[in-house]
């Protein structure tokens, strides 16, 4: 069996992430974590997990970084979007304009993508025993090279989609 301690190697960084997601996925039904990120000047993002699911957004508007936490009830309550948010099983995106007239800025969004944690955990577990796999082999057929690249166009795609 060649390369078996880069498949061990594999399967443990991938299991550990599955197993770290999973702790993730269980706290996020005590409280909200949130971490904003500014991009440049005109742009940040925030990924935040709450209830089961993990929210990432893009903001077309500057923010400072920052590190919130609050308990999910208060969330809860306070948050307006509450009902428009998606299932909590199947995900999905939610695109918002902002009114920000009072610090000078019209026609702000604000896009979310919601992903339930629960299939970041399958993924993560499924990366993480694909080295076992017995049609696993050194070479790539003309097949799997044109699979690979249909699913990066297609992700190159939905990003420009996104940011669009």
């Amino acid at each position: 069996m060649k390369h078996r301690k880069l498949r061990i190697a594999w399967s443990v960084a991938w299991g550990v992430v599955a197993v770290l997601l999973v702790g993730l996925w269980v706290r996020s039904y005590w409280y909200l974590d949130q971490l904003t990120l500014p991009i440049n000047r005109g742009a940040s993002i925030t990924v935040g997990d709450v209830q089961g699911v993990l929210i990432i957004g893009f903001m077309s508007f500057p923010a400072k970084w920052e590190v919130n936490q609050m308990s999910t009830s208060r969330w809860v309550a306070t948050d307006s979007s509450a009902a428009e948010r998606p299932s909590r099983f199947w995900g999905g995106i939610r695109h918002q304009k902002i009114n920000m007239s009072a610090f000078g800025r019209t026609n702000e969004t604000l896009t979310k993508i919601y992903v339930p944690l629960w299939t970041l955990t399958i993924l993560f577990c499924v990366l993480s025993l694909i080295a076992w796999a017995s049609f696993w082999s050194n070479r790539f057929t003309l097949r799997t090279l044109l699979i690979a690249t249909t699913l990066v166009a297609i992700l190159l795609g939905l990003i420009v989609c996104l940011t669009s």
